[in-house]
């Protein structure tokens, strides 16, 4: 695994920075129905998209660090969106894939590759998952790497104590 963040390999998986060409996708996976179930709004908006689409490339550049476009390394295809955000001392964990991507542990994958990279390069700083009580789906995919950490939904984990890429 190399350690660029803008652009990190795992086994089937590019994470990559967000770009303004990635926002037909965003459109497709965040104003998608079936993934924003428990979005208080319901499926963002195509100028929702298009502004955070423009907002993370804003983040990348202030800050080095945004939610990755999640992409097949085999197919080129986009499954998703997710990673780490700095958020008040904090890097927030997200993620969302197109339904065809469910079940096939991508963001487990993602989520190990995020944790292995904050602990080599931000450990003081707690991942953290915001979600709604409703939305059980988000848990699950990151079971094995909160068990390991003895982490849980009531207490952040520190990065260093989560599971890091093999």
């Amino acid at each position: 695994m190399e350690d660029d963040v803008s652009a990190l390999r795992t086994e089937r998986l590019l994470l990559r920075c967000t770009l303004d060409g990635d926002l037909a996708a965003y459109r497709e996976v965040h104003g998608d129905p079936a993934t924003s179930t428990c979005r208080r709004a319901g499926a963002a908006t195509p100028q929702e998209c298009a502004d955070r689409v423009s907002e993370s490339g804003h983040r990348w550049d202030d800050v080095g660090l945004d939610y990755w476009t999640v992409v097949e390394r085999l197919t080129g295809d986009i499954l998703g969106f997710g990673g780490l955000r700095p958020d008040n001392g904090e890097l927030n964990m997200y993620f969302r894939f197109r339904p065809s991507a469910w079940g096939y542990g991508y963001a487990y994958e993602m989520a190990r590759a995020a944790l292995g990279w904050s602990a080599r390069h931000r450990p003081d700083e707690p991942v953290v998952i915001r979600t709604q009580p409703a939305n059980s789906a988000a848990l699950p995919p990151l079971s094995p790497l909160r068990a390991s950490a003895g982490c849980s939904t009531r207490s952040p984990c520190r990065p260093s104590s989560w599971s890091s890429p093999a």
